[in-house]
């Protein structure tokens, strides 16, 4: 969502945008279940990773959990910046936010890629941005949910690598 405002308000300073398990800005969002947000935000590590992960892909989310664990711990973030947070989604999702009403005057080459069972971002978000944005190419793994970056980063890291590089591949 920041990616496609900074898109649309600094058009300039944005070359090729990559937007990953993103969502529409125009009020047509298909919003997650409550649960799923709830289990994102769950101390049990379990929900989480089930929310992030199909159950099928184990190796996937150790590859995330050993990722994660590189990182030193940080502090919990402020209750007042958690409800800013929460508030410009909602703006987001609902249209009201200014920038994601204009997705449409985005015109540099973008790539959008998300996982066809995220739960947390259904991929019919990533299909409408990509008829949003003219310049659109879609990629959607199967089998692959929010934290698809880490169950197909062999074929993603390739795609990414082009896409930046000159023409995007359309796989």
């Amino acid at each position: 969502m920041i990616a496609q405002a900074l898109a649309v308000l600094h058009p300039t300073q944005v070359r090729r945008l990559i937007l990953c398990a993103t969502y529409p800005g125009n009020g047509t969002t298909a919003q997650p279940s409550q649960q799923a947000i709830q289990a994102l935000s769950s101390s049990n590590p379990q929900q989480v990773m089930a929310d992030l992960f199909p159950s099928d892909q184990t190796a996937a989310a150790k590859s995330y959990e050993a990722a994660l664990s590189a990182y030193p711990a940080a502090s919990p973030a402020p209750a007042a910046t958690v409800t800013a947070q929460a508030n410009a989604i909602k703006q987001w999702w609902n249209g009201t936010d200014p920038a994601g009403r204009r997705a449409n005057t985005i015109a540099i080459p973008t790539l959008i890629a998300d996982g066809t069972l995220d739960q947390l971002d259904p991929a019919s978000n990533s299909r409408t941005v990509a008829r949003l944005i003219h310049r659109a190419t879609l990629k959607l793994y199967p089998d692959a949910g929010h934290a698809f970056l880490f169950q197909d980063q062999t074929s993603l890291t390739p795609l990414i690598e082009s896409f930046l590089g000159g023409q995007p591949k359309r796989t």
